[in-house]
């Protein structure tokens, strides 16, 4: 927002930049034309005295007359009150200085002139003439005293100015003081400041025709808040109703959305898990094996995997019934699941009566440990609950892989490594441990 700037100092700023101008304008005139002027004046009245002068000193330098040039010059500076100082430099006579007063303060001028040889020869000498012109000195006393007595008159004008200026604009202070505090809506016109000229109370009526658009639209404008406030305040119970609506709607799509996620949930893990024995299935052996190989080939850690199947499986479903085969596979789930502690490390259905497990950063030795401790608990577990508390016997073969997987390696050689492993051990009379592949990790 730009300053705003009143009209007394707009006047009084337009008086002083004027009383400047007429000032540098008198100025130019004396520096430029008026001293110019007197300078060439007094320069070609010295040149004079200087020419007349000259041949006599020029005589008196011929002949040698040192002390008569002296005299004649002191009393040519004692009879012209302008020049001050005469100084004469010759070879045969060396220099000459006269100086009877002291210089005055002002503006001097300097003339050098060659003193020239009466008999026509070569030049004797110079004489150098300094002038202290009393014109010029007066000139410069008077511009003085008209700067001095400018500023003074300046001064006092623009005193008056600004007492003329601060009573011919009072009213208008007065008028803008009662403006600043009316209220349209309360105050009364009738305690506007009375006019004391033409041009205020042009403004005063200005004023009042202004004041009452302004308490017919302040009125109009009241009627049409009030308008508003009604229709804001029905709109507003409009609005609070709808969304006391729509809150609840959310409410019970956020119920939804919750009890539909947990049985998404739900439903995945059991997506993960076998019906049957409720450990997991292949699809979950899979994902677990996948991922914590590439662990195991990023971090250079070891790994084992153990494929295990129930033997003479086919026997007991023929003998005592599916259930009681179910129950079987149910069993010896839950033993392997009772040996496997880490949440790095699973169990899985792998097949009909195939079981996988993966031991993560677990190597050959305590592999095979945990083999023998899942064959002996198989081989002793007691009597199985019904339908199969009549099967005796069960037995599982191993086939097992350990190795810190490279890059080069890959999952399926593994899974076939275990499995080679257990082929060997049915092959081999069954309840045996095989490990399948090269060298142990």
């Amino acid at each position: 927002m730009k300053a705003s700037i009143s009209v007394r100092a707009r006047i009084l700023g337009t008086v002083v930049v004027f009383a400047l101008a007429l000032f540098l304008l008198v100025q130019y005139q004396y520096e430029v034309k008026l001293k110019g002027i007197l300078n060439a004046a007094e320069q070609s009245k010295y040149e004079t005295v200087a020419d007349t002068v000259l041949p006599v000193l020029a005589v008196n330098t011929a002949f040698e007359l040192r002390e008569e040039n002296r005299q004649y010059m002191s009393e040519l500076v004692e009879q012209n009150p302008d020049l001050v100082r005469i100084v004469l430099r010759t070879e045969q006579a060396g220099t000459i200085d006269v100086q009877v007063r002291q210089p005055p303060e002002g503006p001097e001028i300097r003339l050098k002139k060659v003193l020239p040889d009466p008999q026509g020869g070569s030049a004797l000498g110079e004489v150098t003439f300094i002038f202290a012109s009393r014109v010029l000195q007066m000139t410069e006393h008077e511009q003085r005293t008209f700067i001095v007595s400018f500023v003074l008159v300046a001064g006092v004008l623009l005193m008056l100015l600004i007492v003329i200026l601060h009573y011919a604009m009072r009213p208008l202070y007065v008028l803008l003081e009662w403006i600043q505090n009316f209220n349209p809506k309360t105050d009364d016109m009738s305690t506007m400041p009375e006019a004391c000229c033409e041009e205020v109370r042009m403004i005063e009526e200005s004023m009042q025709q202004m004041f009452e658009r302004i308490r017919h639209y302040t009125s109009e404008l009241d009627e049409l808040n009030r308008h508003l406030d009604e229709k804001v305040r029905e709109r507003t119970d409009e609005l609070s109703w709808t969304n006391t609506q729509l809150q609840e709607e959310i409410r019970i799509r956020e119920a939804a959305e919750k009890a539909l996620k947990s049985a998404n949930e739900r439903l995945k893990a059991l997506s993960r898990l076998d019906v049957l024995t409720g450990i997991a299935n292949r699809r979950s052996f899979q994902e677990h094996l996948t991922e914590h190989w590439s662990i195991c080939v990023r971090e250079h850690l070891p790994l084992s995997l153990i494929i295990c199947d129930i033997d003479n499986f086919k026997r007991v479903n023929d003998t005592y019934g599916h259930p009681a085969g179910d129950v079987v596979i149910h069993t010896i789930a839950e033993i392997l699941g009772s040996e496997i502690k880490r949440a790095s490390d699973l169990v899985a259905r792998y097949g009909g009566e195939e079981f996988a497990i993966i031991l993560f950063n677990t190597g050959h030795e305590d592999a095979l440990a945990l083999v023998k401790r899942l064959q002996e608990k198989v081989w002793n577990m007691p009597q199985l609950p019904p339908p199969a508390e009549s099967v005796r016997g069960v037995s599982l073969s191993f086939g097992y892989c350990s190795l810190v997987p490279g890059p080069a390696d890959s999952i399926s050689k593994c899974i076939s490594a275990a499995d080679e492993g257990l082929y060997r051990a049915k092959k081999a009379g069954r309840n045996r441990i095989v490990y399948g592949g090269g060298d142990p990790a």
